[in-house]
């Protein structure tokens, strides 16, 4: 048998330098699995299919964040989205996620953070099968392709009240107070901050003009009388061209 399913999802079987190889298209979908069995004996044929080594996501994700260190500005975030897909599909191989697991967790995660948060973390799980596609690790059908987006409101705009501000500072560190005040009042990014350097402040004019390295535009921000304490009590102590 070449074509034969399991459960909703499309497997075939198919034959490499004489050892029987068994795998997953990952789809439901009959004419798309037909599509990637041709697609497995155009590659035996040519020389070019190599069978993919099995990996837990757990596994691949360490993988993937030594290369997200190395090569995005954002893999912290990666790092900590990529801890919550983990608990969920951490132990699971590669091979055994599909969509009727991931909408699971879509419904699962919505209940405790923003469709936003959610939206970002299947983002993340769709990278990393096309990473893992293109190093070698994992062959067949994206199984968060088709999957659709939680709806977000992006009109919703909150900010903290006096009590709650003064809460969560109470619950920070002494040596990160400081960060959080700054970053309330002048609403940077945590990355621009920590990357915020002394000539880019004018304490005269009470102006920060910095560079965003998110989308490489210039920005001017005015500094209020906390964010301008904070700058000025870090300023006595600057010990490298660094404001933190």
């Amino acid at each position: 048998m070449k074509l034969y399913r399991r459960g909703r999802i499309w497997w075939i079987t198919f034959y490499d330098r004489g050892k029987r190889v068994q795998e997953s298209t990952g789809t439901a979908n009959q004419k798309q699995a037909e599509k990637r069995y041709a697609l497995r004996l155009a590659e035996i044929e040519r020389g070019e299919y190599v069978k993919p080594i099995k990996t837990t996501l757990s596994d691949f994700g360490q993988q993937y964040l030594e290369y997200a260190k190395a090569n995005k500005r954002s893999w912290l975030r990666d790092q900590q989205m990529m801890a919550h897909l983990s608990q969920t599909f951490g132990s699971m191989l590669l091979t055994e996620i599909t969509a009727l697991p991931i909408e699971r967790y879509k419904l699962e995660r919505v209940k405790k953070v923003r469709p936003a948060t959610v939206n970002r973390e299947v983002a993340l799980l769709k990278h990393l099968f096309n990473v893992a596609d293109s190093w070698g690790l994992f062959r067949g059908r994206n199984p968060v392709k088709g999957i659709k987006f939680l709806a977000e409101d992006n009109l919703q705009f909150r900010t903290l009240s006096e009590a709650e501000e003064q809460g969560l500072l109470k619950s920070c560190s002494p040596y990160l107070q400081d960060l959080v005040t700054f970053a309330i009042h002048t609403g940077l990014r945590l990355g621009d901050i920590l990357n915020l350097r002394w000539e880019e402040v004018n304490l005269e004019d009470r102006m920060i003009r910095t560079l965003v390295r998110k989308n490489r535009r210039m920005l001017e921000v005015p500094l209020n009388d906390k964010a301008l304490s904070v700058v000025r009590g870090w300023h006595g102590i600057r010990k490298c061209t660094y404001v933190f």
